[in-house]
């Protein structure tokens, strides 16, 4: 594939010209020529923005002692093996391998703005890139998907299904779940509370609820497009409606066992 190919699929999809949040397997194209950088060039040739998230559990710490609260989707049983002192920056490049090639693309670029969370950060190109993820803090994970709807954004799956879908957890809150809390350093240095979101593994259940998707095949990748203001409201509705909905294939997840009753208690 080349980039002329998926600028073109863009401007078909309707995503030309817009803030585009792109879950991506760049895998599923086959051969892109460049890779995701090629990917990148699409979006911005497109006059679109694109947002990912980057998220980087570098930041991580062990949940302090005195603070943690019940239904919170863990045990605390653990040990967190990044406790290293990492101080977050929205400057980082820092990301996980399992946000895929095109996110850590993004990460990369000088250009791009990312928003102020240590570990579930998104991170955006373009023109409402600044817009996009201004917001974001430890307290309001989701804001860069929030501004995504009030600016009649589109959700691009690109090779990936629903269970990679971060509106869904911004769904979740809106039926009245409260997010999940962990702990990481912030960017003085001292270990503070972070939102983030609950399992996502049972999020394929949302489908029957998701109307007026766009399927289109780009090569040999399947992209499933959503608007996101509808999808957002679609998928808020079948939360509400059914919380059970979202529950993942493991009967002992702890994150979707306390996600369904409302999350983290105070």
């Amino acid at each position: 594939m080349v980039e002329a190919e998926i600028q073109t699929a863009l401007r078909r999809v309707g995503a030309a010209g817009r803030p585009v949040c792109v879950h991506c397997s760049l895998r599923s194209f086959g051969h892109v020529e460049g890779g995701a950088d090629t990917l990148i060039r699409a979006f911005l040739t497109a006059e679109s923005t694109v947002l990912v998230p980057s998220f980087s559990w570098t930041f991580a710490v062990t949940a302090p002692a005195d603070d943690r609260p019940e239904r919170n989707g863990t045990s605390y049983n653990y040990q967190n093996n990044h406790e290293i002192g990492a101080i977050f920056s929205t400057t980082s490049t820092e990301v996980d391998r399992d946000m895929g090639a095109l996110s850590k693309a993004v990460v990369a670029r000088k250009s791009r703005a990312r928003g102020d969370h240590p570990l579930c950060s998104f991170s955006a190109l373009g023109r409402e890139a600044a817009d996009l993820v201004h917001s974001q803090r430890p307290d309001a994970v989701w804001a860069p998907l929030e501004r995504l709807v009030d600016a009649d954004g589109v959700v691009i799956l690109m090779g990936v299904g629903l269970t990679r879908l971060t509106l869904g957890h911004l769904a979740e809150e809106r039926a009245g779940r409260r997010p999940f809390l962990r702990w990481a350093r912030m960017r003085d240095g001292t270990v503070g509370r972070v939102q983030v979101g609950s399992c996502s593994e049972g999020f394929d259940n949302l489908a029957t609820g998701l109307h007026d998707v766009i399927h289109e095949q780009v090569g040999s990748s399947w992209w499933m497009v959503l608007s996101a203001r509808d999808a957002l409201r679609q998928l808020t509705d079948a939360i509400t409606g059914s919380p059970a909905i979202t529950k993942c294939g493991d009967p002992a997840c702890e994150r979707c066992r306390d996600a369904v009753v409302g999350g983290p208690l105070e």
